[in-house]
């Protein structure tokens, strides 16, 4: 026969009186306390003893940091807005990883002047492998250094720790160093700037080239005044062929009295031989100040053409110049300083020593804990 189901209040009633007797009381605390305390004291101590022996063991370390501002680039007139965080969190990580790429360490390696590695325990033991001279050190700065954006900022932090402070500030810095010089390599622009200003460079040196020939030129032919000395040569020509002319006229009238060896006919035909000579000196002159000209002419068309050609490739180069300093998928970089040697050792001994407390009282009364548990003596 069932028994009739019990009233909600009478449930109500036995959940609450099953919990106040699983309640622990502050007199049972104390109880288990008094019961334990020698487990948690002795657990405590032993946990700070070797906490101490650690910090007594261990060498003092420093570390050494240096400081880059990360931003993308962005045109002069943009250069006033803000970046999206989720933009830049991607720049900065991907900076850090640049940073602690392999090439970077090995250069930094090779900018050192690092001893023969001594091994430690932990290779001494064979829990790490026993490695040489640079391998050995480009595995020690790989592992050792920190490099993580600082926390609501566009600034990388580039941490080292050793037992000497200038050690520590030198590797910071040739890190830093080498990972200037690799980024260099990755982002160098497109090379179309550097095109133009290879043109523009030829087009200035034709320049000089031909100013440098026009020059000689008027220094050798006097080309600057050559059109007035065409005109009055022109001229001249004209009145001695007249002249020319008027000799000839001259020498058949005396021909009717003289003979061709008279004085008279021979001071005509000297005369008449005189304007010749003239002429042809006028004609030698001539050709050589129309040569001249011709030659200036054809050097000052190409003189205006190299100059125009010269403009126009600055001004592409200029342009090109300015799509890459604009192009967004490009990131400037800024040295904010150097590391140098800190003046104190990182992390306090005392503060350690208090954290070793903290943590052995806690083992403690969890050892305490476990072994209430398991004891026949609980109720």
């Amino acid at each position: 026969m069932t028994s009739p189901p019990q009233s909600p209040n009478v449930a109500a009633q036995s959940d609450y009186d099953a919990y106040d007797a699983a309640r622990v009381t502050a007199d049972d605390l104390l109880s288990f306390i008094k019961r334990r305390i020698s487990e948690i004291l002795i657990v405590a101590t032993i946990v700070v003893v070797g906490v101490s022996a650690i910090i007594a063991t261990s060498p003092l370390v420093y570390t050494s940091e240096a400081l880059v501002l990360v931003e993308r680039n962005r045109s002069p007139n943009l250069r006033s807005d803000l970046l999206p965080d989720a933009q830049l969190a991607d720049v900065i990580n991907t900076e850090a990883l640049i940073a602690r790429s392999r090439p970077v360490m090995q250069a930094a390696v090779a900018a050192l002047d690092l001893p023969e590695p001594e091994h430690g325990r932990m290779a001494r033991w064979g829990l790490k492998p026993m490695l040489a001279g640079d391998d050995h050190w480009l595995q020690e700065f790989s592992e050792d250094i920190v490099i993580r954006p600082v926390p609501d900022s566009n600034i990388l932090s580039f941490s080292y720790v050793a037992e000497d402070p200038v050690f520590a500030a030198s590797v910071s810095n040739a890190i830093l160093d080498a990972y200037f010089k690799e980024r260099l390599g990755i982002f160098k622009p497109s090379g179309e700037s550097q095109i133009y200003a290879d043109r523009a460079d030829a087009a200035e040196a034709k320049i000089v080239e031909l100013r440098a020939e026009q020059d000689d030129l008027l220094s050798q032919s006097g080309a600057s005044a050559a059109a007035d000395r065409k005109v009055g040569l022109v001229t001249e020509r004209t009145a001695l062929n007249d002249r020319l002319l008027n000799l000839r006229q001259t020498r058949r009238a005396q021909s009717e009295f003289y003979q061709d060896g008279h004085p008279e006919i021979r001071r005509i035909d000297g005369d008449i031989q005189d304007v010749r000579n003239r002429l042809s000196q006028i004609d030698n002159e001539l050709g050589r100040i129309d040569r001249a000209l011709r030659q200036s002419g054809r050097i000052e068309v190409e003189l205006q053409a190299a100059e125009a050609e010269y403009l126009d490739v600055r001004r592409l180069m200029e342009q090109a110049r300015l799509r890459e300093t604009a192009d967004g998928s490009l990131t400037n970089v800024r040295l904010v300083n150097r590391a140098a040697p800190p003046a104190a050792p990182s992390g306090s001994p005392i503060m350690t020593l208090a954290l070793g407390v903290i943590f052995g009282l806690i083992l403690g009364i969890a050892f305490a804990l476990l072994r209430e548990y398991f004891s026949e003596e609980r109720s």
